[in-house]
């Protein structure tokens, strides 16, 4: 089985209190957006026939999982929301609100504009250029409703979607996973949440492996056959809230399981592996990160540390919403204009003209960021949760329970 395009989601958590978050979940984050970047801006794109253009696949190889590592942060971050509130009467709606805040408005924004560039383009650029931009899009009822994974993963033989939209499947993927597991955690007694946790997660390679024989697309963007990796992130966040557990994952024992894990996905790009790629892969993609989600939580010093703590790579890490969904609109439009052909790596032109139009995503996230997303995330803090009575005296949550909390 060929490994997949790669269109990625950012992970876009709400925000309590800025003073309190956690920095290393926003290096994460920068992490995961330059991953996609690098994939979508120079080895997706780059000339099959060049040594460099091997030289970049071989290379970034894995860039095309930074999605992975985002749902892990998702479900950590969420899943800390949820096993903290979720005894709060009014749960359901801060919850829910919040959510709505930080994901639609931006969401909307971008189908707008792929509904105008539609048609103040249409017959202006060439079929080349518009068919990257445009081509094959799904209803949009679909998109408003989030079904576009499962549209594409049933229905197209292979992963499907115009270039200006080809990320929003993941976003899908989250909101499915809003949805339910949020609710299910709430209905769920204490005692019985690692269990259904971590059968979600054991049920992931079975879930991949009834579905391979459908498409490569099927695996890699369909709601059950991605969500153990989520759900992983939320495993991970009810570990670190039990003492006995948090002291348990030491640095070296989770360094030594992402080495094997790395080693062992490296593998996969030396060898043909055939079906055991689509249905374990995902599996060790969601370990690794996780064991470098909670050693970034976990650990204040070493390297992992100090490259986290980078300045630049924490902003990028907060734009990373906004890098995400306008990455691919940009560079389609960049080349489309000045080439009149779809975005490719065909010499130092090319080149250039990816790198303006690097240059022009990172102004409009910021731009973004200043007056659509903080603003709105402003409004979703004056939603609060009410403590439920049995809350009241608890002292439960430590302060870097806290500090995690806030991080969301």
């Amino acid at each position: 089985m060929g490994r997949p395009a790669g269109c990625y989601s950012p992970w876009h958590p709400p925000m309590k209190q800025p003073t309190s978050r956690l920095p290393a979940l926003d290096g994460l984050r920068g992490l995961a957006i330059l991953s996609v970047l690098a994939w979508h801006y120079v080895a997706s794109i780059a000339p099959w026939e060049s040594s460099w253009g091997q030289a970049a696949r071989t290379g970034l190889a894995f860039a095309w999982s930074g999605v992975d590592l985002f749902f892990v942060l998702s479900g950590f971050l969420i899943g800390g929301i949820v096993l903290d509130n979720r005894q709060a009467p009014n749960f359901v709606s801060v919850f829910y609100g919040r959510r709505a805040l930080r994901i639609l408005p931006l969401y909307w924004l971008l189908l707008v504009a792929f509904a105008a560039s539609g048609a103040l383009l249409g017959g202006r650029i060439s079929a080349g250029a518009d068919e990257w931009l445009h081509g094959n899009p799904q209803s949009l009822f679909t998109y408003l409703t989030f079904g576009q994974n499962i549209a594409t993963g049933f229905f197209s033989p292979t992963v499907a979607e115009p270039g200006w939209l080809n990320v929003t499947w993941s976003l899908a993927v989250e909101e499915h996973f809003y949805l339910v597991v949020p609710l299910a955690l709430v209905v769920l007694p204490a005692r019985v949440i690692p269990w259904a946790l971590g059968s979600v997660v054991a049920a992931g390679p079975l879930i991949r492996w009834l579905l391979v024989t459908r498409s490569d697309a099927s695996v890699y963007v369909v709601t059950p056959a991605r969500v153990d990796t989520l759900v992983l992130g939320v495993l991970c966040a009810w570990a670190l809230r039990q003492p006995r557990l948090r002291a348990a994952l030491t640095a070296p024992r989770l360094i030594a399981v992402a080495a094997t894990l790395a080693a062992a996905l490296v593998a996969t790009q030396l060898h043909d592996v055939g079906l055991a790629f689509p249905v374990l892969a995902y599996s060790a993609l969601g370990l690794f990160h996780a064991c470098v989600l909670v050693l970034a939580v976990t650990r204040q010093r070493g390297a992992l540390a100090a490259v986290l703590r980078v300045p630049a790579l924490q902003r990028i890490g907060l734009l990373a919403y906004g890098l995400y969904l306008f990455h691919q609109p940009v560079n389609g439009l960049v080349h489309a204009l000045l080439f009149d052909a779809a975005p490719a790596l065909t010499g130092w032109r090319a080149g250039a003209a990816t790198a303006v139009a690097l240059a022009t995503t990172f102004a409009l996230a910021e731009l973004s960021w200043r007056v659509v997303e903080k603003p709105l995330i402003s409004i979703g803090q004056r939603l609060r949760y009410v403590r439920a009575p049995s809350q009241a005296s608890d002292t439960g949550a430590s302060a870097n329970a806290a500090r995690e909390r806030a991080a969301a």
